[in-house]
């Protein structure tokens, strides 16, 4: 019954992806991004495949669910291929819907095909670490192929009932890069006026009650900006977008106290900035369970991870598994001790354990998101 419904309301927009095809004779991919985080993951893409012989549609969201119409300057898209209203996203009628994160609707959900690109590697689950995690949830899966950057969890979950064929490995999307980038760490410094002496310590939030900044409490920005006074350190700190809207009742955001950290000589990276300098610049690492703490294994940087619920963490996450081993900080007052203590070279070990599960060879993402695009659409 349910498949006779579902074919029966499939019907209208088969008609009119039927009609659609009269207007575009190349295939129709629409890249959807929900808000600055996500840009660069989906553009990435965009870049890739831009060459070959595609129709490329964007749509740019905002948190509150509007169209963000502006957005598109920040990448030089011609705004003739922005869709900058809901009626035209739901008549859209694209061949592959492109998003990098999760549960987003599609405009013709019975006809697309679609591609999860990941933002990061999965991290965040919410079933006591089974089957329901950040990239994959239970019973049929969301979309077409999902793109999972670890080779460790690719390998545990490939075959997931009703998941097979559909979890492809494509490790870190920026691993052609990383060798270059820790090549350029002196230029990086430079460029924030960091003196060679200097050890460099970014802290990177989430968002949330249990993220990095929240678990540590305000008092995190007072010892920020007394340790910031002894110049053998430099503070570089970074939080989630989110954090500069009121998502929840009951929890303040904190965008405006890393902000204020600005004025006592800390260097503060904004939203939608390219993330690389920063992560490269530093030497120490103090994060959460944000998938920037991948590009950190992939830079080889000192990890030290806040003391989150682990009940809530996808066991097979590089976060959940190198937190059972790495550091842990549980209060601001402990950061003092943290920043003067040597990192264990057996430590380090670890870290690049977990990068070998997410480096793969030179062109290796390149080439598989052609071919996959190649694949969902039926090109040879």
């Amino acid at each position: 019954m349910k498949k006779l419904l579902r074919r029966i309301l499939a019907f209208p927009f088969i008609v009119i992806k039927k009609f659609g095809k009269l207007f575009h004779k190349k295939p129709l991919i629409l890249i959807y991004s929900h808000n600055h985080t996500m840009d660069e993951h989906v553009m990435l893409y965009y870049n890739i495949c831009k060459n070959e012989n595609y129709k490329f549609k964007f749509v740019f969201w905002k948190d509150k669910k509007t169209i963000d119409k502006e957005r598109y300057k920040n990448h030089n898209i011609n705004k003739n291929l922005v869709i900058k209203n809901k009626l035209s996203y739901f008549f859209s009628n694209p061949d592959l819907f492109v998003v990098a994160d999760l549960h987003i609707k599609r405009p013709t959900i019975f006809v697309a095909k679609s591609l999860y690109l990941n933002h990061g590697a999965s991290t965040i689950c919410w079933n006591n670490n089974q089957n329901t995690c950040y990239s994959y949830s239970d019973g049929n899966a969301i979309y077409d192929v999902y793109f999972e950057t670890s080779k460790y969890a690719f390998e545990k979950f490939k075959n997931l009932k009703n998941y097979e064929n559909h979890i492809v490995f494509a490790g870190n999307k920026y691993s052609d890069d990383f060798e270059q980038l820790i090549k350029n760490k002196d230029t990086y410094r430079k460029q924030f006026n960091i003196t060679p002496e200097q050890k460099v310590i970014f802290l990177v939030g989430s968002w949330r009650q249990e993220s990095l900044f929240h678990q540590l409490g305000k008092e995190i920005f007072d010892e920020l900006k007394d340790l910031a006074k002894n110049k053998k350190y430099k503070f570089m700190v970074s939080i989630h977008p989110n954090e500069y809207r009121n998502y929840s009742k009951v929890t303040e955001p904190f965008g405006k106290y890393v902000d204020e950290l600005a004025g006592f000589d800390i260097i503060v990276r904004k939203p939608g900035t390219d993330m690389m300098p920063y992560l490269i610049a530093s030497d120490l690492i103090v994060s959460d369970f944000t998938a920037m703490t991948d590009n950190a294994i992939m830079a080889e940087k000192d990890i030290v991870y806040s003391d989150f619920d682990d009940s809530n963490m996808f066991a097979y996450s590089s976060a959940y598994r190198l937190k059972k081993i790495l550091p842990v900080i549980s209060k601001a007052s402990e950061l003092k001790d943290i920043i003067k203590k040597a990192y264990p070279k057996e430590l380090r070990n670890e870290i690049l354990k977990i990068k070998a599960e997410m480096k793969t060879p030179a062109g290796f993402y390149s080439e598989l998101c052609k071919n996959t695009t190649r694949q969902l659409l039926n090109k040879k």
